[in-house]
């Protein structure tokens, strides 16, 4: 494609990875999608459409929406995991009101949080934190080597461990509680 020029793309754009070019994994390499990113936006810049048609401008406009929302999509963490599970043809677990059972991980998502309601020091929640990135930092690295089946509980353990991990970031031990004067 040149600049300026909006031809119909050879390649499919279905989903986020395929957009930029990207093999659909997990790990990706964050400064390569800015760079395909700004790159692909170069091409369809609304200034290099000034004396074209309006189908080319509309084209072109609609070009650089979806490069967005792709990049959206693959620089979150979260959505990006998502993504992947879409991109193997595995359903999202909590999309369209569908739910998937895990009784394993939600026994141990009630254990952490029975643990992060009983503590009362600060030291107690940074080594549940400690661990929980951990585990955390594994569950993304097992993303690229999982089969499809084992996506949708990656994907849960993501969440759980994500939502976790915020609720010690804003435990009320970490930060002095701010009373309101309403």
């Amino acid at each position: 494609m040149k600049r300026g020029d909006v031809v119909a793309e050879s390649r499919s754009m279905s989903n986020a990875f395929e957009t930029f070019g990207l093999s659909p994994k997990y790990n990706i390499d964050l400064l390569d999608l800015e760079n395909r990113h700004r790159r692909a936006l170069s091409f369809v810049h609304p200034d290099l459409f000034v004396t074209k048609t309006a189908q080319e401008r509309t084209a072109a406009a609609s070009l650089a929406v979806k490069f967005n929302e792709s990049y959206q999509i693959l620089k979150d963490p979260l959505k990006r995991a998502a993504e992947l599970l879409k991109s193997h043809g595995v359903e999202v677990p909590g999309e369209n009101g569908k739910t998937v059972g895990h009784s394993t991980l939600l026994v141990r998502v009630m254990q952490w949080r029975e643990e992060l309601a009983s503590y009362r020091f600060e030291k107690e929640l940074t080594k549940l934190e400690t661990e929980l990135k951990k585990r955390l930092d594994f569950v993304k690295s097992a993303f690229d080597g999982s089969d499809a089946d084992s996506l949708p509980y990656l994907y849960l353990e993501f969440v759980y461990l994500t939502k976790i991990l915020e609720e010690i970031h804003y435990h009320p031990l970490r930060k002095p509680h701010v009373r309101s004067t309403r």
